[in-house]
Formats: C-alpha cells, sequence, structure tokens
C-alpha cells in the first residue's frame, strides 16, 4: 500500500494514472495549505524544462569533486559540530537538535547555526559564547530551517515545510536578529552558496521540477537525471562551480551529483560521483 505522503501519492498517480490518488493527494495538499505551492510547481514544469549538460573534460570534473568536504550533506549533533569544527559549539545548549550542513553559516571569529528539527532555533557561537533567537517559535508553518548562507553583513535564512520563505537577517550587537522577509512564498531552499557574482539556491521539491535560482531571480533547471529530485545540499569551489547532491526520497540512498558553471551559467555534469566518494 502506498503511504499518505504526497510524494508518494503523486508518483503512484503519474505510474497508475489513478485518479484516487490524484484525489488524494489534492485533499493533502489542502489540509496543509500547500495548493499555491503546487500550483505553483505545476507552472514551473511547463515553463522549466532540464537543463542540457555542455561538453567538459572529465578531468576537469574530477579536479572539482576531489574539493568536495566529506560532510557534504550530513546532519550534525552537537557533539558532531564539536568534533568536526571545534570546541566552540559545546557552548550549544543541551537541548539542541541538530542540524545540517546547509544550517552552518562561518563568519569572522563566529557562527551561525540554523537548528534544522523543531526548535528552530538560530544559534551564533564562537569561543565562549553562544546567543540565540527564538524567532520562529509561535510560528506553526514554520517547521524547519532549511539553509543559511552569508551576504556581505547579511544572513539569508530559507524556512520549510509548509511556509517555504526567504528571510534577511543581521549579527546586531553579538545577536542575531531577523529584519524582514524577503520571499514569502517557493523559497524554502535546502542549499544556498555565495558564488561570488551571486547567490545560488537549491529548491527541496520531491518528484517535482528543481531547479538552481539566483538572488536575482534566474532559475536553472536541473538537467534530467536529477530534475526531481530534491537538493540535499551544495558547495561552490573556487567561486565558480557549484556542486549540487540531489536526492529522491522515493529512491533511498541514490545520490545524483551535477557541477554548474556559475560563470557560463550551464551544467557541466550531472551522473554519479566520479572517483571515490568522501561523502558515504
Amino acid at each position: 500500500m502506498l503511504s499518505s505522503d504526497l510524494t508518494s501519492l503523486m508518483s503512484g498517480f503519474r505510474r497508475t494514472k489513478d485518479p484516487t490518488l490524484l484525489f488524494r493527494a489534492a485533499w493533502l495538499s489542502l489540509r496543509q495549505g500547500r495548493i499555491p505551492e503546487i500550483a505553483r510547481s505545476a507552472l514551473a514544469e511547463l515553463v522549466l524544462h532540464p537543463s542540457p549538460v555542455a561538453e567538459c573534460p572529465e578531468c576537469l570534473i574530477g579536479e572539482v569533486f576531489r574539493k568536495v568536504d566529506p560532510c557534504l550533506g550530513c546532519t550534525f549533533s552537537r557533539e558532531d559540530l564539536s568534533g568536526r569544527f571545534g570546541k566552540r559549539f559545546n557552548s550549544l545548549p543541551d537541548d539542541f537538535q541538530g542540524t545540517r550542513w546547509s544550517c552552518v553559516c562561518p563568519l569572522e571569529g563566529a557562527t551561525v547555526i540554523g537548528e534544522y528539527f523543531e526548535e528552530k532555533r538560530v544559534f551564533l557561537v564562537g569561543d565562549g559564547f553562544c546567543h540565540e533567537s527564538r524567532h520562529y517559535h509561535g510560528q506553526s508553518d514554520v517547521r524547519h530551517i532549511h539553509s543559511i548562507v552569508r551576504r556581505g553583513n547579511e544572513l539569508l535564512v530559507s524556512t520549510g515545510d509548509a511556509r517555504k520563505a526567504l528571510d534577511l537577517w543581521r549579527v546586531e550587537n553579538g545577536r542575531p536578529v531577523f529584519k524582514k522577509r524577503i520571499r514569502k512564498h517557493s523559497a524554502g531552499y535546502t542549499a544556498a552558496v555565495d558564488a561570488g557574482r551571486d547567490i545560488y539556491f537549491g529548491t527541496d521539491f520531491s518528484s517535482r521540477a528543481n531547479w538552481i535560482e539566483t538572488l536575482n531571480g534566474a532559475r536553472h533547471p536541473y538537467p534530467g537525471e536529477s530534475y526531481r529530485c530534491y537538493v540535499e545540499a551544495m558547495q561552490c569551489m573556487d567561486d565558480r562551480f557549484v556542486v549540487s547532491v540531489n536526492k529522491s526520497k522515493l529512491q533511498k540512498g541514490r545520490k545524483i551529483w551535477s557541477v554548474f558553471d556559475a560563470v557560463r551559467g550551464g551544467f557541466l555534469y550531472c551522473g554519479g560521483f566520479i572517483g571515490q566518494d568522501p561523502t558515504t
């Protein structure tokens, strides 16, 4: 029997054309307040087709993959953070529930951490101090902090799941402070990187079209193999090459890697990891 989550229902409908599955998906979307999101995704599939992959020397892709951080896409407890990034993270509270690679944002002398799980707090952590913001408490449509990326003196924070928003934060007087909401819809990016010329975000749609989107609004759909797979994490190399790892909720454990050239504005690779995958 299919599970009742939206991804499985839509996948089942595509495979069997059973209208009852479509009805159940519509009813579930209505209950979760996700009808506008689904409508925008449907429109995106009409206008955003999978991107081509340009020819590129395999040696260049191999060189990019050799720089992939072994922790790309990982989830971290407080102990994981301390072991990987330093003892300063011991100052996180005992009830810290964990975070993701995309929610760890280094600054000069400190690190901003977005709590991915239910508490959804934003922390500023440094040597001997830890300050937190509970801005998202009481916002029932914000369940997770999806990603945090630095833009100059500002922080761009993406949220999910029902409220896929992009918020502007700053560090003021040594504390993380919410300033304003930049985008109210379809902005729950699960990955974000600064590629020098612009900020690049990765979308989180399961079994629907996914793309890389810039802060300026340009959209670059993923190639066919990763088109319907959500973005787990991204890493930028040399202020130019954006590496994405995409996953499917329906095929557990499967990872599709891609390399996007921010200078040329196109994909150079999509497929399996070239070489020994350090994230396994």
